[in-house]
């Protein structure tokens, strides 16, 4: 039986084969990467293939190769559905340039092209005018390109819902560049290029919903820089001078804004408008931030987040006691490499009535964690951890009272240095033993010698869960 399987399956990718006859140079090898899937492979192309008419629709056609010409009408004759038609170079050569000729993606009669793929073509630098002709073509994705313009019209014609220059050298999008595909396109990814604003054609997108313009070189941002219909917005690793205080004005609703390593030395306030009322995720991570006020975050228009602002790897040294009112909503806080806070008042979260946990992750200069007492504690919390600080001389024996409400109540405490200190004792009565443990202090020290405090703590600690 398993003879005639595999006799069927060979015949298969015969038939499959030659299904899809390709004229090509020595080179080139032309052929069907599996006998169940409609997914053609060229590799080793020198000389771009001669593709000849067939009745399969074909999921991805892959053209891989240092060739140096697409020539004109290159798939007019295939006359099939294309889902992807992906063009990859085989390695990184000096000196190639790449010629795409006319009316290359022309598609026959009963032919179609959805996306069209260009990965590391150095010698792209222009995309062809009369990418329309690709009858069907939604989606266009260039990385590591060497394309620097994109001019006026380029994608005339068209219904591209999907556009990416990723990686690549895009410095200017000139003003009509996206002409004729403004009710259209609804992705707009542009990371990891040379821009240095954001390019007035984007205010003209009327159907845009994301805009990704993550590790550019854009320093300004003017009035209004963005199309009304946008709710994602990526500015990371831009290092922003100037923000016009109506940057996002005009923005009906915002679900997604992250502005990491944006060399913010606080928290944006003066971006806030009404669309900031619908965000899901906000992130400000990798900045300069030092504190963190009552104002960073107004009630009104932070009052629905479920999750916390991403604020990691901040010098924050201040948090003030209600800075996070306004997030009710918010089950858990997490806190990694506030590399300048001494102090946490736990009576920061008092206010967040739906906590259930918090987590505090190398802070190494924490030393102080002060609950005045057990109402400090949000009714809903069940966990904190904190973890990696240097030096801590305090745990409030506020903590006692609120692990005795409940057993599913932990204190999490590994990885971190004491100052020994009598007030540590109260830790002493709980269970230490790594299977359910109430208070978790593995790899944690007391940096003292001959202390009671260690002697007995810590010893009681080594010996239970060893």
């Amino acid at each position: 039986m398993k003879t005639v399987v595999a006799v069927l399956s060979f015949l298969l990718t015969i038939s499959l084969t030659n299904a899809l006859p390709c004229s090509f140079a020595e080179k080139c090898d032309c052929k069907f990467q599996t006998a169940d899937s409609v997914e053609a492979t060229c590799s080793n192309v020198d000389t771009f293939p001669t593709f000849n008419k067939t009745n399969l629709n074909i999921t991805q056609l892959t053209v891989e190769g240092n060739f140096t010409k697409i020539p004109e009408k290159a798939f007019y004759e295939l006359d099939t559905d294309i889902g992807v038609l992906f063009f990859q170079r085989s390695a990184r050569v000096l000196n190639l340039n790449i010629d795409v000729g006319d009316h290359a993606f022309m598609t026959g009669p009963d032919g179609s092209i959805d996306t069209i793929k260009f990965f590391d073509f150095d010698d792209l630098l222009y995309l062809p005018d009369d990418l329309g002709e690709a009858y069907g073509l939604t989606s266009v994705t260039l990385h590591r390109c060497g394309i620097v313009t994109l001019i006026n019209g380029t994608f005339n014609g068209t219904n591209l819902m999907d556009l990416t220059i990723s990686n690549s050298r895009l410095r200017i999008i000139e003003d009509g560049a996206f002409d004729g595909i403004e009710d259209s396109l609804r992705y707009l990814q542009l990371d990891g290029n040379n821009l240095d604003s954001v390019p007035l054609a984007i205010k003209r997108l009327n159907k845009v919903t994301r805009i990704l313009l993550d590790s550019n070189n854009i320093t300004e941002i003017e009035d209004n820089s963005f199309p009304v219909s946008v709710d994602t917005i990526d500015l990371s690793n831009n290092q922003l001078s100037m923000c016009s205080e109506m940057a996002l004005g005009g923005i009906d609703s915002l679900v997604d804004l992250r502005l990491n390593n944006c060399n913010l030395d606080t928290v944006p306030i003066k971006l806030y408008n009404e669309a900031f009322k619908s965000l899901t995720r906000f992130e400000l991570g990798d900045n300069k931030i030092s504190n963190i006020t009552e104002d960073s975050f107004p009630q009104k228009l932070f009052e629905n987040m479920t999750i916390m602002p991403r604020l990691d790897n901040n010098p924050i040294e201040l948090i003030e006691q209600r800075a996070f009112i306004a997030f009710q909503n918010v089950t858990a806080v997490s806190f990694t490499n506030f590399y300048e806070l001494k102090d946490l008042d736990f009576a920061t979260f008092m206010e967040m009535s739906a906590l259930n946990s918090v987590s505090i992750t190398n802070c190494r200069k924490l030393e102080n964690i002060t609950v005045t007492d057990a109402h400090d504690f949000p009714k809903d919390l069940f966990s904190v951890k904190i973890t990696g600080s240097n030096v801590i001389s305090d745990i409030s024996s506020a903590f006692d009272t609120w692990l005795a409400v409940s057993m599913d109540k932990k204190l999490s405490l590994p990885d971190n240095g004491f100052r020994c200190n009598p007030e540590l004792m109260w830790m002493s009565k709980y269970e230490f033993c790594y299977l359910h443990p109430r208070i978790n202090l593995v790899n944690s020290n007391c940096n003292q010698k001959d202390v009671p405090v260690k002697t007995y703590l810590f010893k009681q600690f080594d010996h239970n869960c060893s």
